[in-house]
């Protein structure tokens, strides 16, 4: 890598020997900061299983903390085991959740809060391609009725009735859902893939409805996204109400 920020007002040159490890690179945005979970069970105030919070400029710290639960925090979440079940013990803020290619479960009675740095930008749940992100907790946008962009190539699995938060992206990944109330509120709006920009070319998006009954929320296609965005349904579960039931007429033409 050519140069690296030194703390105070340089660049300077910056070697990286090949050592036979992973590199990884995290681009952090003004007012977030990231913390690596470093395994367990549990995640709750007080539970030391998290790194130092550190934030651009700053070197990452080896000692075991809580998570800080402020607005802006990047969680990343990497695991050596094919699948992890977390049970979050109280309600927990979170402007990412940022996954590798495992499949984990979040449980318990504690809610986590889309809290993203800056008022006007969503929070962000990014699975890694390959991986599933089951979450059964609320997913509580606040009074600001934050919104959620649903990213990387992964599936995020949505079982939670009382959801509450602003509108979904969902751009190179797969959102599935449960229940007719885990994309919020009705009326929300589900947009489907992204457009190109730059040299970033334009994403599909997936949503799959695994129930019957009332679906109030209107699915779109973001304007000059891929033609490839999809929309599944199942009734895998809900044997007693077989028939899913459209509530908003849906922008939608894909297959």
């Amino acid at each position: 890598i050519g140069t690296a920020w030194d703390g105070t007002n340089n660049f300077t040159t910056q070697t990286l020997s090949d050592n036979g490890k992973l590199l990884k690179i995290f681009l952090l945005g003004a007012g977030e900061y990231l913390q690596a979970w470093k395994g367990g069970s549990t995640w709750g105030t007080g539970v030391a299983n998290w790194s130092d919070p550190y934030q651009e400029g700053e070197t990452p710290g080896d000692t075991s903390v809580a998570w800080q639960n402020a607005a802006g925090g990047v969680a990343f979440f990497e695991s050596a085991n094919a699948s992890q079940t977390i049970s979050v013990l109280d309600d927990q803020m979170f402007g990412t959740l940022q996954f590798d290619n495992k499949n984990y479960t979040f449980d318990g009675a504690g809610d986590l809060q889309l809290a993203p740095a800056g008022a006007t930008n969503p929070a962000k749940i990014n699975v890694g391609s390959g991986g599933e992100v089951t979450i059964n907790n609320k997913l509580d946008g606040g009074l600001g009725n934050v919104n959620l962009s649903v990213v990387g190539g992964g599936r995020l699995v949505l079982t939670n009735e009382d959801n509450s938060y602003g509108d979904t992206t969902v751009s190179n990944a797969t959102l599935k859902l449960t229940n007719g109330k885990a994309a919020g509120a009705s009326g929300k709006t589900i947009t489907l893939g992204a457009p190109a920009a730059g040299t970033v070319a334009a994403t599909a998006g997936h949503l799959e409805l695994d129930f019957g009954g009332l679906f109030d929320n209107t699915i779109t296609s973001a304007v000059g996204s891929s033609t490839g965005n999809t929309v599944s349904i199942f009734n895998e579960k809900n044997v007693t109400d077989p028939t899913l039931t459209f509530g908003k007429r849906n922008n939608y033409a894909g297959k």
